[in-house]
């Protein structure tokens, strides 16, 4: 009788020893999620989100150059047409830029805030640690600076852009 209560608590003690670590071990796992995000609308670029315990990445898919690009911590507010990819990077406050025809990647550091004008193929980006406003036109290179902005507004209907400075003076940019 005392040799079969021994071998109980030992197999007690033992089947808790497993049954613990089991617990511990499906906790420790990384399960990951994939979510669609955007289709371009010919159909030769998109973008998913590939979630985990730990971290989310963005994918863009470049169908049509056979090429895939991953980045971290993309704001689901990104941007992507036949052209251009446009992702912001909130965590380390970089917006990304990817022209699809040439395979050219490149970022902007910085950058709070962004917006796209479609119509001018137009890229307004917004730092608040440096109040500077940057407007760039991806399609004929042209690039402009506005320093020392407060606050700014775009009618991406006229591809107007309105914005004030620290003197409280008002701007009109089209």
């Amino acid at each position: 009788m005392m040799a079969i209560n021994r071998f109980f608590k030992l197999f007690i003690v033992i089947s808790s020893i497993v049954f613990f670590n089991n617990i511990s071990f499906s906790q420790r796992l990384n399960h990951e999620y994939l979510t669609n995000n955007k289709l371009n609308e010919s159909g030769t670029a998109l973008t998913y989100h590939v979630s985990s315990n730990k971290e989310r990445k963005l994918y863009l898919n470049d169908l049509k150059n056979k090429r895939v690009y991953k980045f971290d911590n993309i704001n689901p507010n990104h941007m992507l047409n036949d052209d251009y990819f446009i992702g912001l990077d909130h965590a380390n406050k970089t917006l990304f830029i990817v022209e699809l025809n040439k395979k050219i990647k490149d970022s902007l550091v910085g950058v709070d805030d962004f917006e796209w004008i479609q119509n001018t193929n137009t890229l307004v980006a917004y730092s608040r640690q440096t109040e500077n406003l940057k407007i760039r036109n991806l399609k004929t290179g042209f690039t402009d600076t506005f320093y020392n902005i407060r606050d700014y507004t775009t009618n991406l209907v006229s591809s107007n852009l309105a914005f004030v400075n620290i003197d409280q003076t008002i701007f009109f940019y089209s």
